[in-house]
């Protein structure tokens, strides 16, 4: 599944660069979006079966004034492109929160940039770039989507689940989401 994230997501990021440089950067944005939820729409069922999600009922529905931020555990390499693949109804943007170093990893990485991610640089400034820009996303009418534990690491006896970062409770009382 990495690869094909990996060389799919370097031939999105040909097409949603194209859009970019021809119709600027919300265009290439919303390309990408769409782009996405196509792609992982198709392939998540595809290759693991029917993608099931519960309650959706009370995520807000595309064209509504609310946008929200979608927090999950990080488990798997499949954790983001399952946003992707909920009914589209749902969203039309959502971006990613991802430590820097992912933006250089072929294709997904560069989807995520393109795409309006929030990348973060850990340590110091962290909780200013993740306010800053998330401010800015909810302006632009795109969704923020993050894993408040960070790094992803499945807990097992000996090693308890990781603890959950503030970020996106301190980024939801700033703005209102």
């Amino acid at each position: 599944f990495l690869m094909i994230m990996m060389v799919g997501g370097m031939l999105q990021s040909l097409l949603t660069l194209g859009v970019h440089l021809l119709f600027g950067q919300r265009a290439g944005r919303q390309f990408g979006h769409r782009l996405m939820c196509k792609t992982f729409g198709f392939v998540l069922p595809a290759l693991f079966g029917k993608v099931e999600a519960e309650g959706l009922e009370h995520l807000p529905k595309t064209g509504e004034d609310d946008l929200c931020i979608y927090i999950s555990n990080h488990q798997s390499s499949l954790d983001f492109a399952f946003y992707y693949a909920l009914p589209h109804s749902h969203f039309e943007g959502l971006c990613a929160v991802a430590k820097s170093s992912i933006q250089f990893m072929p294709g997904f990485g560069t989807m995520t940039t393109l795409c309006g991610g929030i990348m973060i640089s850990r340590g110091k400034g962290s909780m200013t770039t993740l306010l800053t820009e998330g401010a800015e996303r909810f302006a632009n009418g795109i969704n923020v989507g993050l894993f408040p534990q960070g790094t992803r690491r499945v807990p097992t006896p000996t090693t308890p689940p990781k603890a959950i970062k503030k970020g996106f409770a301190v980024l939801a009382a700033k703005t209102g989401k």
